[in-house]
């Protein structure tokens, strides 16, 4: 009768772990001026390339990013990919503790495709940030995305969605 007992409440609590646990999320932190570790666990140790933050982290996370200018990479096929249901936030400073506390208009946070010559649209990144399904952005400028015109040689993928490509991501 004990063992059952014992067996019955590990499977509770198993059951209330597994219900409970997919339901917190963890905060990614970016910040361009960071100095630690540069891991993403808190702000002192946050990521200084969002580029870096997105691709470790899981669907679903949520990131959390500093103001400051942002850019996918050095080549123009470089971009900020969401995974699905990746949330990212922006207009933070380092050291803020709740979303609600967060102020785009004084803390910009942008992500710009300006990443060759500065002031020079034709050597931008092609898309800036890359959708997915159920992800969201808020909190962020999206400027100066690749300015290419539409030839058979480059496809319409290169065509199209200078600051955010989104494509049939499914229902």
């Amino acid at each position: 009768m004990k063992n059952t007992l014992h067996k019955a409440a590990r499977c509770l609590l198993f059951t209330i772990l597994a219900t409970v646990t997919p339901l917190a999320r963890s905060v990614v932190y970016v910040d361009g001026a960071a100095a630690g570790l540069e891991n993403g666990t808190s702000w002192a140790n946050a990521y200084k390339s969002l580029q870096a933050a997105m691709a470790a982290s899981p669907a679903n996370a949520e990131i959390w990013v500093a103001a400051g200018v942002y850019k996918p990479g050095p080549s123009r096929a470089d971009s900020f990919v969401l995974k699905p249901g990746m949330k990212l936030y922006g207009g933070f400073t380092s050291g803020m503790t709740a979303r609600d506390q967060r102020d785009w208009t004084a803390n910009p946070t942008t992500l710009s495709g300006d990443i060759n010559t500065l002031n020079t649209h034709t050597d931008n990144s092609d898309h800036i940030l890359i959708g997915a399904a159920g992800a969201m952005v808020d909190g962020f400028t999206i400027e100066r995305g690749g300015d290419t015109t539409y030839s058979a040689a480059d496809g319409v993928a290169s065509a199209f969605g200078g600051g955010l490509l989104v494509t049939d991501i499914g229902s």
